[in-house]
This record gives structure tokens, sequence and C-alpha cells, in this order.
């Protein structure tokens, strides 16, 4: 497998890992994606872990406003994150 399909998969895994504990294996419940964000992004989302933070997370990403996470609404979830990472890297860069 290349390096971008293993990436493919380890999304799929990190998904499904979480994904219907609360029910729907295809969906993630407010309680799945905090226990996803605490575990698998520590670093990066250090502050969005709490209540407020999911809240705002699902808001924002929920866009079939059904209160769960589908697959392709965490895809965006994860897309955001490293197009943000890789424009700090940027600029960092940048700066050197």
């Amino acid at each position: 497998m290349t390096d971008l399909e293993m990436c493919i998969g380890a999304l799929l895994g990190v998904f499904d890992k979480y994904a219907g504990r609360d029910g729907d294996p295809n969906t993630l419940t407010k309680c799945e994606v905090r226990d996803l964000v605490k575990a698998e992004l520590p670093g990066l989302l250090k502050d969005q872990s709490g209540k407020e933070g999911v809240d705002k997370i699902m808001k924002d990403l929920d866009s079939d406003g059904d209160g769960l996470m589908n697959f392709q609404e965490f895809a965006v979830l994860v897309i955001s994150i490293s197009v943000c990472c890789h424009n700090c890297l940027k600029e960092m860069s940048k700066k050197k």
C-alpha cells in the first residue's frame, strides 16, 4: 500500500473505532466525538475536547443537521485540521 492508501485506511479505522459505541456504527454521537478528539487529537484540539468545544465542532460540521457526525462530516474535520496545520507550517517556514 502507498502512504496515502495507508492514511485513508487509518482514517477509516479511527472512525470505526469510535462510531457505534452509542448506537449506529455509521455515525459519531457528541460523546463519541469528544472521546475521539481527546484520544486522537490531544495536541491539536486540546481546547476543543470539553463540552463547548465539541458542541461547536458538531454545530460547524453537522451539515445534515441530525446531531450526529457521519464519515463525510468526519472527513471534513480531518481535512480542515490538515489544511490549518499545512498553513501554519508554511508560515513558520517563511519566518526562518
